[in-house]
């Protein structure tokens, strides 16, 4: 049986943490013991995300696509809250679902800079200082996206596949260390930016595009972001202790099964 406060006397940093995936996490860290900083960079996001949690939560509006912001929102919270056990990559955005030939070369700059560019700043100054420690955990999101192609979402998938090679890369750097890296592949999850996606894809009737997509996954619904939650939380703490390079996926067989 999992202790609810497994994650006692830890301190984890969230990006994208204001909604979805990243406020679920939160959420869930919070609950088992926790001491959580919240990144975002939407600072009224944010507030609102702190009053919802209604918990003694540190916030940093971030830009993570900029070095400069990544180290100082890592700077701040191993000021206020002490040596960081924990670090969950999950801010990102989708970009625009178009033709190739329709992509516009600065809007897939802009997709790595925050998909990709923002993990790596991420790793690249968190790692060294838990290496030093000897310990630590950090996880990122990936997508199914990440281990396949799909039509339409060139840099995302891009994006997304280049953080789980990033990840695996750091995880052998880091293990000699013992600090872990892992990515977090979740499949459709019910956020503000799938839904906003399926308006795209299906303007008169949004929840046709859900069906349409559920029909793919064995369990034949959307993931919802505590489900997804409970993954990246379980991969950030000791129960997998013995878990590095690796990309867990959360999709409900929809790849794995269903191809």
């Amino acid at each position: 049986m999992t202790s609810t406060a497994r994650f006692s006397g830890k301190n984890i940093i969230v990006t994208g943490a204001a909604a979805g995936i990243g406020l679920a996490t939160a959420e869930r860290l919070l609950a088992e013991g926790a001491r959580v900083c919240l990144v975002d960079l939407n600072e009224e996001a944010l507030d609102q995300a702190a009053q919802y949690l209604a918990s003694d939560v540190l916030c940093v509006a971030a830009d993570v696509s900029k070095e400069e912001e990544v180290k100082a929102f890592i700077d701040t919270a191993e000021k206020e809250l002490g040596a960081v056990d924990g670090l969950f990559n999950n801010a990102g955005i989708e970009g625009p679902l178009t033709e190739i030939q329709s992509y516009n070369a600065d809007t897939f700059r802009s997709v790595i800079d925050v998909n990709l560019n923002g993990v790596f700043f991420g790793i690249k100054h968190m790692l060294p200082r838990m290496a030093q420690r000897g310990y630590g955990s950090i996880v990122s999101t990936a997508s199914i996206g990440g281990l396949r192609g799909w039509p339409r979402q060139y840099a995302y998938t891009a994006t997304k596949h280049a953080v789980v090679g990033l990840s695996k890369a750091a995880a052998a750097e880091g293990g000699p260390h013992g600090v872990r890296v892992n990515t977090l592949a979740p499949g459709g999850v019910r956020t503000a930016m799938t839904e906003a996606a399926m308006r795209r894809v299906c303007p008169e009737d949004p929840n046709k595009a859900e069906r349409r997509f559920s029909q793919r996954v064995p369990l034949g619904r959307m993931a919802r972001p505590h489900e997804v939650a409970a993954a990246a939380a379980f991969l950030l703490s000791d129960d997998a202790s013995f878990i590095s390079g690796h990309t867990l996926v959360v999709d409900g067989g929809q790849i794995e099964v269903s191809g």
